[in-house]
């Protein structure tokens, strides 16, 4: 029988809120055509997905840039990617590992 020690000291950053998602609970975008410009944007590597969804017709330019810049704004207010458990205590976990 063999036992590993790990100590737990942060959290797996949490995934960052997708743009494509935004857009969508904007109702800028529905589902559909979301789809198409992830669609879009997988087959051509580099494209971003604002690019995408103007190329295809589904929304302005300038619109694609206001969302965008309220996008940032929220993802900056939120700190997504910033979340540790310094406040905790370390908690040691034993896995057992059965042949």
């Amino acid at each position: 029988m063999r036992t590993e020690i790990i100590e737990l000291t942060k959290l797996a950053s949490s995934r960052r809120a997708a743009f494509g998602e935004f857009l969508v609970m904007a109702r800028v975008l529905d589902r559909f055509q979301l789809f198409r410009v992830l669609q879009m944007q997988d087959r051509l590597p580099g494209a971003r997905l604002g690019q995408c969804a103007v190329a295809l017709g589904y929304v302005p330019k300038s619109q694609v840039e206001q969302m965008h810049a309220a996008f940032a704004q929220v993802v900056e207010e939120a700190e997504l990617e910033t979340m540790t458990t310094e406040a905790f205590e370390p908690i040691d976990i034993q896995i057992v590992v059965e042949p």
